[in-house]
């Protein structure tokens, strides 16, 4: 049976609640790319940045809530706190890794290179869960449905902004900005402004139905530790 995007996320978080899987990555993994030498062997080698767009693609919507009306849900899962610790334990520890040895403009091919390789990712990504606009139709996601976790965007977010403000990159360099890839990057733009659209609904009572715990990932996105991994890499 072949896995949907949204089942292999599903998947993805059952594991992590489970059974802790991200500890690998946070205790070997991290440890090895504090080493320049090693980072740079898996930045240049672009099969094995792909295995790895691809791994954290299977967090992408992870947690996904539904929004309920009517009905007050009839049993909260005290658990979505796990998905923040994944997400940041096992996708964030490794891109602060990256971007700690991209700085200075000698790494400027490599950055953009990375950045059109996580393009790539985004597409296959929007393509699967069928939202890729075009002149003529306009996707945008379901507005019932909020998830804080979409860390193939915040790798795009973070290497523009590395790229552009410690390599003194141009946009249009990195991107190759033109009139064919606007509703690429609308698309791409989409649910990361519907995650702070919906942070706000928390906070108006407008989520009210699916429990307190609807106010406990709002407030774990904007927590002092958590902020510039979750929350800033979507408001540059």
């Amino acid at each position: 049976m072949k896995l949907t995007s949204v089942t292999q996320s599903n998947l993805v978080f059952f594991l992590i609640q489970k059974e802790n899987l991200y500890w690998l990555i946070i205790s070997d993994l991290v440890n090895l790319l504090s080493h320049k030498a090693v980072a740079m062997v898996l930045l240049q080698n672009e099969n094995l940045v792909e295995i790895w767009f691809e791994l954290i693609s299977y967090f992408q919507v992870m947690n996904l809530n539904v929004r309920k009306f009517g009905e007050h849900v009839q049993q909260e899962q005290p658990t979505y706190f796990s998905s923040f610790s994944a997400e940041l334990e096992f996708c964030s520890s490794v891109l602060w890794s990256f971007l700690q040895h991209l700085k200075g403009n000698q790494n400027a091919n490599l950055s953009k290179k990375l950045i059109n390789l996580l393009m790539i990712n985004l597409r296959k990504w929007l393509t699967s869960i069928d939202l890729v606009s075009s002149y003529s139709l306009i996707k945008r996601p379901n507005s019932k449905h909020l998830t804080f976790h979409l860390p193939l965007h915040r790798y795009f977010s973070a290497f523009i902004y590395n790229a552009i403000y410690e390599q003194s990159c141009d946009l249009n360099y990195l991107l190759g900005v033109n009139e064919c890839s606007s509703h690429f990057l609308a698309d791409i733009l989409a649910y990361p402004l519907q995650l702070q659209i919906g942070f706000h609904e928390i906070h108006a009572n407008m989520w009210v139905r699916n429990g307190m715990q609807m106010k406990g990932q709002a407030m774990t996105y904007v927590q002092n530790h958590l902020y510039a991994v979750f929350f800033t890499l979507f408001v540059y």
